[in-house]
């Protein structure tokens, strides 16, 4: 059948390139045998094998040959029976010549063309495209020639264009999206999965999601690849003419992530609006940016005090005094500081004695207090310390220099109290506990998770922090990853219950551990190489 429909196509290439009356499938025919009419057809239908029916020379090929040709043929047929039958064929009907369209148009289907129709007509026979042009490539295949690629936009833009092909019949005109699909989440205007033309790049996905919002990361945006890769992008680098390295080309798959500033500095005190002002990318903000930020000093600039605490790599606070007056009344730029981010900026008023309480606490700043009071009580005046505080590593600061470090986990919890002397301007710290596990993905409420400063945390501690596994989260295939000076340790725990034992989530877990627990859905893949691939991914978390 295949080989037919071959000859057929041929006829019709043939005949549209000029060659008269080529007879093929569907075409209607016209028998006159001289002097026996009774043998004489008006019409007959050329069948899809190619043959005309006679009544006396029965099943005769017609099909790729000419009028002369079908004629001969017939006569042949007949000459079995009569004595030199004379015979003449007409053609009565030809078969509608046709091209097909197929791929990304809104009819796909086999049309019907007329003379001299071009790749343009027939665009508009289908009901046009479904994708932008841009998103579309468009390929001819022509009997007997190669497949060959042709100009859809110079097609579309001007229908005399020379790559606005004549078709012949038999043509196949196959329309292929070539799009790539991402998406861009975060502080952008439209987030979303974004259709983007192949090529396309990753200032062009910014602008198809409607631009940045003020409130975004610019240098701080992310692209990852399908295959887990992360690639940093500073969006204040990037531009349409910018280098791959600031400005890549994207792949299906990619995922975009524009993030919130979180760049900012705390003014607490006497102003008449504390919070937080955001640190703005690729500006300087200053103290009296931060001020005026913050609506000015609610008290006379010779009766404030104006201090930094600013935390340096590894945790190390740095108090900075900066003088009121100077810089307000007499203009000293030089007490102008320049801030960073998660500066701590105290305005309070020139006392006797005013202490400073930062870090893990719920109300860090400045604290008025009784010179009978101790760490333990400036602690509770500050709202006592937040979650995830590490008590056993709160420290005295003065005038830049360590004074003591002190342990004050058991006096928060009803022990004796360390005994510290405290000094007006002292600055008290209370660091963040650092020691931490991840728990993920197949839990309740996946996260990074502090683990206690009084007690070991078990398997069964982290799971109940992170609200307990999920419905068909595979307990069996839990993993513990561990990373050590020789490499990457992986433990593999079944959690579920065995007779005569009960379960293992007794097992203490340690510092920077990624407890991965599988989800269900996923049969036939192996949990230590997803959770390893997982414990790369995020492993940053922990740091």
């Amino acid at each position: 059948m295949g080989g037919m429909v071959a000859k057929d196509n041929l006829v019709m290439a043939i005949r549209s390139s000029g060659a008269p009356n080529i007879l093929g499938q569907d075409d209607v025919i016209s028998i006159s045998v001289i002097g026996h009419p009774e043998f004489s057809l008006a019409e007959a239908t050329i069948s899809s094998a190619g043959q005309i029916s006679h009544p006396l020379g029965g099943l005769v090929k017609v099909s790729g040959l000419s009028l002369g040709g079908a004629a001969q043929a017939i006569r042949k047929s007949l000459a079995v029976y009569m004595k030199k039958p004379v015979v003449t064929v007409g053609l009565v009907r030809a078969h509608i010549q046709q091209v097909s369209v197929t791929g990304a148009v809104k009819v796909p289907s086999i049309i019907s063309i007329g003379e001299g129709w071009r790749v343009s007509e027939a665009i508009s026979a289908v009901g046009g495209l479904t994708k932008r042009p841009e998103m579309t490539a468009l390929s001819l295949t022509r009997l007997g020639k190669p497949t060959r690629k042709l100009d859809l936009a110079a097609i579309l833009g001007s229908a005399s264009s020379p790559a606005n092909i004549e078709l012949v019949p038999g043509d196949t005109l196959r329309f292929d999206e070539q799009s790539v699909q991402v998406s861009v989440v975060g502080q952008v205007k439209t987030a979303g999965s974004i259709e983007l033309s192949v090529g396309s790049r990753l200032y062009d996905a910014i602008l198809a999601a409607g631009g940045t919002l003020p409130r975004a990361a610019l240098s701080k945006a992310t692209l990852r690849r399908s295959d887990g890769k992360i690639l940093p992008v500073n969006l204040l680098q990037t531009a349409p003419d910018g280098s791959l390295e600031s400005n890549p080309t994207l792949l299906t798959g990619d995922f975009i992530s524009v993030p919130e500033q979180q760049a900012r500095v705390t003014i607490l005190g006497a102003v008449a609006k504390s919070g937080t002002v955001d640190l703005p990318e690729g500006k300087t903000l200053r103290v009296t940016d931060a001020l005026a930020a913050a609506g000015g000093l609610t008290l006379a600039p010779r009766a404030a005090r104006i201090g930094i605490a600013r935390y340096l790599p590894g945790g190390r606070l740095v108090p900075i005094d900066i003088d009121a007056n100077a810089l307000l009344v007499e203009n000293d730029l030089s007490q102008d500081a320049t801030l960073r981010e998660d500066d701590l900026i105290t305005v309070s008023a020139l006392k006797i004695r005013t202490l400073f309480v930062t870090g893990q606490v719920n109300k860090p700043g400045p604290v008025d207090a009784d010179p009978s009071e101790g760490v333990l009580q400036l602690l509770a005046r500050a709202g006592g310390p937040a979650p995830g505080a590490a008590l056993r590593k709160v420290t005295v600061t003065r005038r830049g220099a360590l004074v003591a470090g002190v342990d004050m986990l058991a006096a928060v919890n009803g022990g004796p109290a360390p005994v510290v002397e405290l000094q007006d301007g002292d600055y008290i710290n209370v660091p963040r506990n650092e020691a931490r596990v991840v728990v993920m993905p197949a839990v309740r409420a996946p996260g990074v998770y502090p683990i206690p400063e009084d007690r070991p945390l078990t398997i069964g501690d982290a799971l109940a922090l992170a609200g307990g596994p999920q419905v068909g989260a595979k307990l069996k295939e839990v993993v513990i990853f561990r990373e050590t000076p020789q490499g990457v340790t992986k433990q593999l725990v079944s959690l579920t219950p065995k007779a005569g034992a009960g379960l293992p989530t007794s097992i203490v877990l340690q510092d920077k551990d990624f407890l991965y627990v599988p989800e269900g859905n996923r049969n036939k893949i192996n949990p230590l190489d997803t959770g390893l691939r997982a414990f790369q991914a995020f492993s940053f978390l922990l740091r």
